[in-house]
């Protein structure tokens, strides 16, 4: 069981996000305490830090003055050593996800995963589909056509979507918006859709099911956290969190306006935009099968 739990929501004055030279910085990196591995192609897009053995942080959250001051984002804190624990035997590929407990970890891992269990993109596909009432979002970047059918389809059943993303992503920007537009145009007919743009990055990955259940973490709505990216999400069973983590989503899009159609795009760069994914798709694929 998890001890406790809190949810941050990021949003902050804005300030330059481009990276600086950082005596600090340094000083970690050269501690003889500290270890750091770097260099290799990963392909490692998870956010996560342990403390002690004891207590696990994990969200969208980069390390940057953007994600710390200008971003809307998300990290959350669990504690207790068996939320370390079962971290570690999902991410080595040891244990399947079991949507039945309290809280689990959606992971998409190199190491492998348990036989029989679905992949990540499975498992939030099937999320999205148990919805019954209403859908509260909060992605960083789309592009998943899994994902734009998926919500096109919970739509078209009765339930009420709501998305909030950027009005301008800091990379795959008119892609970003040109699914913002095909969502918009498929779902007209049912008006169970609601699109904001906010004027900020919106980094935060974040869905809410029913109010009832959350999946939060590292994890976009794009082929590449699907299938090219390690990535870790924590899927949390609770109604008072989820209620804590929409309200946090709708608090954002209180800064937010919202998307009619058309949803002004470049195609071309949307198109070119897609392609440079996937090819970034192929070539993580290609590094890991070395």
């Amino acid at each position: 069981m998890i001890a406790n739990a809190s949810i941050e929501a990021a949003s902050r004055c804005a300030v330059p996000a481009s990276q600086t030279p950082s005596a600090l910085a340094d000083a970690l990196t050269t501690h003889a305490n500290v270890e750091v591995a770097h260099g290799d192609e990963r392909h490692d897009h998870s956010k996560v830090y342990i403390f002690d053995d004891a207590r696990i942080v994990l969200g969208g959250m980069g390390i940057g003055n953007d994600y710390r001051y200008t971003n809307v984002d998300f990290m959350v804190e669990i504690t207790g050593a068996d939320a370390v624990e079962r971290f570690e035997e999902r991410c080595a590929g040891r244990a399947p996800f079991d949507p039945g407990r309290d809280f689990d970890y959606l992971v998409h891992s190199f190491e492998g995963r348990p036989d029989g269990d679905a992949t990540l993109a499975e498992h939030r596909l099937a999320l999205i589909a148990g919805a019954r009432e209403r859908l509260t979002i909060e992605m960083a970047y789309l592009g998943d056509q899994r994902c734009t059918d998926a919500l096109v389809a919970a739509a078209a059943r009765g339930v009420q979507v709501t998305l909030l993303t950027a009005a301008r992503a800091n990379i795959i920007g008119d892609l970003n918006l040109s699914v913002c537009d095909e969502l918009l145009r498929r779902t007209r007919a049912t008006g169970n859709l609601r699109v904001f743009l906010h004027p900020r990055m919106v980094h935060g990955k974040a869905i809410v099911v029913d109010g009832r259940q959350v999946d939060l973490g590292s994890t976009n709505f794009t082929i590449l956290s699907h299938g090219a990216y390690e990535e870790v999400d924590v899927h949390y069973r609770d109604a008072t969190f989820a209620r804590a983590v929409e309200s946090a989503i709708e608090a954002d899009i209180a800064g937010a306006a919202p998307a009619t159609v058309p949803v002004p795009h470049r195609r071309l760069y949307a198109r070119v935009e897609r392609a440079i994914v996937a090819n970034q798709w192929r070539r993580a694929h290609r590094v890991r099968s070395r």
